[in-house]
């Protein structure tokens, strides 16, 4: 008894499934070959680095952060194949880490880098990673500390 309806047989389902599932791993491979390779990432993110550090530097002259106020690390980064910049640096009350965000931002973009704040109000921090490439590169972390003394210039904007 037929109600008019087309009923695909196991076979049929089979045989559609398994092109599907074809077509799948295809787009998925094509995917991948415009990817660069870990190889290809990592040896632009030690580029990345070196560019970074000089634009973080020289905001940290801009706002008076002087060199005794700032400790740097480094750490593996999660694919182990270069070394990530960890910086704790001391900052006086008076510091204004969204306009710190904003001109790390403004610096950043023509090197293909974004900067993203968390502030977290109890400990008296503000942490700001640095990413290229979905990859971070270097977090500054600020720590109000109440008996520091800025030798901030104004920034021209």
């Amino acid at each position: 008894m037929s109600s008019g309806r087309f009923v695909p047989s196991v076979h049929a389902r089979l045989v559609l499934a398994g092109a599907l599932a074809l077509a799948a791993m295809v787009l998925f491979l094509l995917d991948r070959s415009d990817t660069p390779s870990r190889s290809e990432r990592t040896a632009a993110v030690k580029a990345d680095l070196q560019e970074v550090d000089r634009v973080v530097q020289r905001l940290f002259t801009r706002y008076g952060i002087r060199k005794e106020w700032v400790r740097t690390w480094q750490v593996r980064g999660p694919d182990r194949s270069f070394l990530r910049t960890e910086r704790k640096v001391f900052v006086p009350p008076a510091f204004v880490s969204v306009a710190f965000n904003r001109d790390l931002s403004a610096a950043l973009e023509g090197l293909g880098a974004t900067a993203v704040a968390t502030e977290h109000t109890r400990e008296n921090t503000v942490t700001m990673h640095i990413k290229t490439g979905g990859t971070i590169i270097e977090s500054i972390t600020f720590v109000v500390k109440r008996d520091l003394i800025s030798e901030r210039k104004e920034p021209d904007h």
